[in-house]
């Protein structure tokens, strides 16, 4: 375990109504955690502290915008809150890393 910058997924704004029981199969917040991690996280680990671990039959419409300017990246992180009720925040957490330490 190393502690080290992270963003940290969190339900903010209950209102927002994006997450419903899922009527089948559904989704974890898995697949959106990876997209998140990749489009916005500057190389930062996104870590899911929702407490939302059921499948969800859930939209997230993605902005169209350039992903990466700040204003872009902003634009998404304001849709995410939007629609789904959920932000990303800056954090320092302790996470499962591999350090090579010698390569021969």
């Amino acid at each position: 375990m190393l502690e080290t910058n992270v963003l940290v997924l969190k339900l903010a704004n209950p209102d927002a109504k994006g997450f419903k029981p899922a009527n089948g199969f559904g989704n974890s917040l898995n697949i959106l955690r990876e997209s998140l991690e990749n489009i916005v996280g500057d190389g930062l680990s996104v870590i899911d502290k929702t407490g939302l671990t059921n499948r969800y039959d859930f939209a997230f419409t993605w902005p169209k915008v350039n992903t990466s300017s700040n204003a872009g990246k902003q634009a998404i992180k304001n849709a995410l809150y939007n629609q789904l009720g959920l932000e990303l925040v800056p954090s320092r957490e302790p996470i499962e890393m591999l350090v090579v330490e010698k390569v021969k």
